[in-house]
């Protein structure tokens, strides 16, 4: 089952099963080495429950085309951008539906030098040419060689790279891990830092078992929270500390409860939201 409407601008995001199962994770895998030709992939996969059939598929989609594929495991997205970049490989693809609900799966596929493939680039050709693959039996026999690799090592390698860590001054930092990949990319990484870590939710858990609401980014949280703590400077029946959230400069004003001016007129004529609970 692979539902056409499954293959958006950029990645293949669909519900499991009623959009896309293994049969149509196999289509997909095959269709992506007869659309690229790519001699040499690799494939990846996420915490989520579905991804490992998912992954299968698709990997056995791709070596039954003729395709040696080298099997990640769980990793990351970027750890599939990288294993393709570093080892020169032809193309790769992760299992993964990113930021969406549990219920749903997907694939972010590249091309040679970690290229994303997408709409422009020939995803459309990918999808067309699974639907025709759909339903078909398969092949069978594994026409390409499959082997696992460890792109761990040399991953770790490559993002400590990027600074120095004889200067990193010890640090203690609270981590949430939220459940996903993090708490398995992070730990190889933490442990070669002089940081002390308090660990939220590190197990992978494709349930997504902590059952929030909604989800932020980390600045969108600290957004948030300024914005929680003007609203209850706010109260004050005088005057209240607000920050001009629409003039360039972000002036910390003294702003009374009437006002709608941050008092700057001869420099700053912005003006912002009165506090709440003004009139």
């Amino acid at each position: 089952m692979v539902d056409p409407k499954v293959f958006k601008a950029y990645d293949v995001r669909g519900m499991y099963p009623g959009e896309i199962d293994e049969d149509g994770a196999y289509a997909i895998g095959r269709a992506y080495v007869q659309q690229f030709e790519p001699r040499r992939v690799a494939v990846g996969r996420d915490m989520r429950l579905s991804s490992p059939g998912i992954g299968a598929a698709v990997v056995a989609g791709a070596s039954d085309e003729g395709a040696e594929v080298l099997d990640l495991g769980l990793v990351g997205t970027e750890m599939v951008y990288f294993a393709v970049g570093s080892l020169g490989l032809d193309g790769g693809v992760m299992v993964t539906a990113s930021h969406n609900p549990k219920e749903y799966t997907g694939m972010k596929i590249v091309r040679r030098g970690a290229l994303p493939v997408g709409g422009e680039s020939g995803l459309l050709d990918v999808r067309d040419r699974a639907l025709g693959l759909v339903g078909s039996d398969r092949l069978g026999g594994g026409a390409g060689r499959v082997s696992s690799y460890d792109i761990w090592p040399a991953y770790v390698d490559r993002v400590l790279a990027f600074i120095d860590i004889s200067v990193v001054r010890p640090l203690k930092v609270v981590i949430d891990a939220a459940n996903g990949m993090a708490g398995t990319m992070l730990p190889p990484v933490l442990e070669r830092l002089p940081v002390d870590a308090v660990r939220y939710f590190f197990e992978p858990d494709g349930s997504f078992p902590r059952k929030a609401r909604i989800s932020v980014s980390p600045s969108t949280a600290t957004r948030i929270a300024a914005s929680s703590s003007m609203t209850a400077a706010s109260s004050s029946p005088a005057i209240s500390r607000r920050r001009c959230w629409l003039s360039s400069c972000w002036r910390r004003s003294r702003v009374r409860r009437s006002s709608t001016t941050c008092g700057r007129r001869g420099r700053c004529r912005r003006r912002f939201a009165r506090p709440v609970g003004s009139r």
